[in-house]
């Protein structure tokens, strides 16, 4: 990071944020400069998080603007800011250092050296003491890795990574002890004090401790400012004022919370005289003037954390700020990282020990069970039902359960204009060849070789259409995980399309009614399950109609020979067509459905100002 950031003043100006009839923020108010630490108080449903998103840019403004030293916040300004979520979000497999390693890779300009990106990176582990755990995966639900307190420090790592001027923090501190909280609070100030960054943070309510290392303080309850301006004496002061006095041996945060939870009477008394207040206070300390050519002149006193006072005279026609490239780095760079990071991700899912044991012993059992020398026309029918529901299955509800965490942390990065989407499409493509294809492998090498089905030639075709429908599966859980969000409807819908398809496939039921014949067109099991059939089947001997296994065949119950050939067999149960076309409707549905998931990706792209 640098080492000091440029003065800046970032003031809200009178917003308001309406959501339907409900007014999540009226009329807010406030200014913050460099080198102070600005808590945004107040409880559950007040509009701190609302307040955020909207200086990010991430939720739209229903009145008022905001400006940074007197321009007014637009997206080329919002590049100078970092957001730290409440709740945020990582691939639990990638180490610390990874992480941090992508995103100064793909979030820093091309124009560092990757020498100077990861001296960067370095630092910024030091600055938050992350030195110790940075070799440690980040860790989720099912795998251990780093503590709540450090998860937050590698959230605002991320965010530092850029040298942003505006550090925004949505609840810095929830969900951790008091000790830890006071350590991520302790960071944040040397960070402000030390780099001249501002740091707002929204909190609901910080220990005695934690409050009296803020310099300024916002309050707000109902969507409206309570109280706006310095952290110290000052909120007590006014709060007095108004009948409220709290007990000197009171912990103040307390205290305020208390009161910002009165009833809506007792606020709008609050909120006007805090407006009276703040009256005076503007009178004596910001002018403003318009000049003949329309440009404004805004001279703003403020008092730094160092208690020294700051004036930033800034002029309209000042900002000439060259037009900056709509990403950080170009479309090879993300590629090449993304693919990176997705390929670590699917490696180390492959080496899980559970990850392909599963495949390993589902194949030997079906190779097993078909190990008899003399193979009927429905054990082939079973085996190649067989691969084709295990790959199915397993592939559908695997991507319709990663593809949702993963397309949260993608949003996240996305909103932060990080890079495009099209590049992450192709790097995921790319990286999932390793998870794609190694299940797959395994059973079909598994069943092929111990049940002896058929020749090499034969091996690689069935290969390829188990890899296909494995390909073009995968893309219907994404796109069931695309539409439908919840992981439970996700599932639900997923269960019914695959349910239908197993049934439609002809397999299972292959006298289906007459009106109802298209329906195993729309299978998607259909397709290779037929492929199968013909490939493990064609040109074997012809059978003889006196075989228990062919006997119900209508050529057979006509009398009108002896023997039944394979051709025939495939065509009594509705397999008509040559393999070519069976496969070549497979890749064109392949095809089709990864334009169909980009597509749903484009539509759900989280919203960039």
């Amino acid at each position: 990071m640098k080492a000091v950031t440029d003065d800046s003043v970032l003031s809200v100006a009178d917003i308001s944020v309406d959501i339907g009839r409900a007014n999540i923020l009226q009329h807010v108010s406030f200014s913050t400069c460099n080198g102070d630490v600005l808590a945004v108080m107040g409880p559950t449903g007040s509009g701190k998080t609302t307040l955020l998103n909207v200086i990010a840019g991430r939720q739209p403004l229903s009145a008022g603007n905001i400006y940074l030293s007197g321009q007014k916040f637009n997206k080329r300004l919002r590049r100078q800011l970092g957001f730290v979520l409440q709740q945020d979000v990582f691939f639990s497999d990638l180490t610390l250092w990874e992480t941090l390693y992508f995103t100064a890779m793909i979030s820093l300009p091309e124009s560092l050296s990757k020498a100077d990106k990861l001296k960067r990176l370095e630092n910024i582990i030091d600055l938050l003491q992350l030195g110790k755990c940075k070799n440690t995966v980040i860790g989720g639900i099912f795998l251990k890795g780093l503590s709540g307190g450090e998860k937050k420090r590698v959230s605002i790592a991320r965010a530092l990574l850029t040298d942003p001027k505006i550090l925004l923090l949505d609840e810095p501190t929830s969900g951790l002890d008091s000790s830890m909280a006071l350590q991520i609070v302790r960071q944040l100030k040397a960070l402000a004090s030390e780099y001249n960054k501002t740091v707002i943070v929204t909190i609901h309510q910080p220990s005695s401790q934690v409050y009296h290392m803020f310099d300024s303080l916002l309050l707000l309850s109902q969507g409206k400012v309570v109280y706006n301006g310095s952290a110290h004496r000052e909120p007590l002061n006014s709060l007095e004022r108004s009948g409220y006095k709290c007990d000197p041996l009171y912990n103040p945060a307390d205290f305020i919370m208390d009161v910002l939870s009165s009833d809506g009477s007792e606020i709008d008394k609050l909120v006007k005289s805090r407006e009276l207040a703040e009256e005076e206070a503007v009178n004596r300390n910001s002018t403003i003037s318009i000049h003949k050519d329309g440009l404004s002149t805004i001279s703003t006193t403020m008092r730094h954390s160092s208690g020294s006072m700051v004036s930033i005279k800034t002029h309209d026609s000042d900002f000439s700020i060259s037009e900056k490239e709509k990403w950080p780095t170009g479309f090879a760079m993300q590629f090449r990282m993304l693919t990176w990071r997705s390929l670590k991700q699917s490696i180390r899912t492959l080496l899980h020990v559970y990850s392909l044991t599963e495949f390993l012993f589902m194949g030997v059992l079906g190779g097993l069970l078909m190990l008899n020398d003399f193979k009927t026309f429905g054990d082939i029918r079973g085996v190649a039902f067989y691969m084709v529901l295990i790959s199915t299955a397993s592939t559908a509800f695997q991507a319709a359960a990663i593809f949702p965490v993963e397309i949260e942390v993608v949003s996240r990065e996305r909103a932060s204009g990080a890079y495009r989407l099209s590049a992450y499409y192709f790097s995921k493509m790319a990286g999932e060849l390793p998870l794609t294809f190694a299940k797959p492998t395994i059973l079909c090498t598994a069943i092929y070789w111990i049940a002896r089905l058929n020749g090499v030639q034969q091996f690689f075709i069935t290969y390829s259409i188990i890899l296909l429908n494995v390909i073009s599966i995968q893309c219907v859980g994404f796109i069931v995980s695309i539409v439908f969000p919840d992981r439970q409807l996700s599932t639900s819908v997923l269960n019914v399309v695959l349910q239908l398809s197993m049934l439609l496939c002809g397999f299972l039921i292959q006298n289906i009614p007459s009106w109802l014949a298209w329906a195993k067109y729309v299978s998607h099991m259909y397709y290779p399950f037929s492929a199968l059939c013909i490939i493990l089947y064609e040109n074997t001997e012809p059978v003889s109609c006196n075989t228990t296994s062919v006997i119900t065949f209508s050529k057979c119950l006509q009398n009108s020979s002896d023997y039944v050939t394979s051709v025939e067999i495939l065509h009594d149960v509705g397999i008509e067509l040559p393999v070519y076309c069976y496969v070549g409707t497979m890749i064109l549905i392949c095809v089709m459905l990864r334009v169909v998931v980009y597509i749903a990706l484009r539509l759900k792209r989280p919203r960039i100002s």
